[in-house]
């Protein structure tokens, strides 16, 4: 569970694992939050990510209301609400999400549809949910995506989700940047905020992910390592350190059936039986 909060706005994501895509919960709010106040916006804004790699359907779905809590109390005890069941969100469109539901937050119950759900097992229905229309969803992403100037000044807008004595990981204009400290020349590694899959901070550098398969080391001194790609791997992130050395293990997640070693020192991945 990842949460954040500024100003009127809460944000709080539920994952399986700590994917860097949970970056994202700082970033969101912190925009969300300078667009709320620009729009004087009073009511609150709680947004709940359901972060899933492993989704039933590949269709994202986002449900947007205004409506009654008893979560917050904030004299209306009313709030605007965005739920998103995604694997990867794109931080501009959710700001347009935000920005239209704050100006239409009256009119949100026109945009609801009612979907079902199906057991795999007996294909009978067991439930039904609201979402926000797909319909809407799609042509609010096509039609309004870059034509709101204040959201697209919120994205220039640059700041550190990660720092330590040897590392920064900083994002600006749906971009990470890596940067290390040891190191006179400057020097950055650059990740799109779509792509960036995970990193983990150790006693020997930082390991990162650039995508599902393919990733990275940098030493505290600012050594980056040739990359490494996991040919068949299909979701992979570092699972657990060796404890009898330095180096590291990587699992696929889908059950851990391929294993690897990552052999610091040397340099090398290795493939496990």
């Amino acid at each position: 569970m990842f949460l954040e909060s500024e100003g009127t706005v809460i944000m709080y994501m539920k994952s399986p694992f700590d994917y860097a895509e949970s970056e994202k919960v700082k970033i969101i709010t912190k925009l969300a939050s300078e667009l709320a106040k620009s729009l004087n916006e009073k009511d609150t804004i709680l947004i709940r990510y359901n972060h899933n790699q492993f989704p039933k359907s590949f269709v994202p779905t986002y449900l947007l209301e205004y409506k009654k809590t008893t979560f917050i109390s904030n004299g209306k005890n009313r709030l605007i609400y965005l739920q998103i069941e995604n694997d990867n969100v794109d931080i501009e469109e959710i700001l347009y999400l935000i920005d239209f539901g704050i100006k239409n937050k009256y009119k949100l119950k026109k945009y609801l549809d009612k979907v079902s759900d199906y057991s795999y097992e007996t294909l009978k229905k067991t439930n039904s949910y609201k979402i926000t229309s797909n319909s809407f969803i799609t042509s609010l992403f096509i039609y309004e995506k870059g034509s709101n100037d204040f959201v697209k000044k919120l994205l220039t807008i640059g700041f550190d989700v990660f720092e330590d004595e040897n590392f920064k990981i900083s994002w600006k204009n749906k971009m990470y940047s890596i940067t290390p400290k040891n190191k006179k020349d400057k020097f950055e590694v650059l990740i799109r905020d779509d792509e960036f899959y995970s990193y983990q901070v150790i006693n020997e550098g930082l390991i990162f992910f650039k995508n599902n398969s393919t990733f990275s080391f940098f030493t505290n001194e600012g050594v980056l390592l040739d990359e490494k790609i996991i040919q068949r791997t299909n979701k992979v992130y570092f699972a657990y350190k060796d404890k009898k050395s330095d180096d590291f293990y990587v699992m696929s997640t889908y059950y851990g059936k391929e294993k690897y070693l990552f052999k610091i020192k040397e340099d090398i991945v290795i493939e496990k039986e």
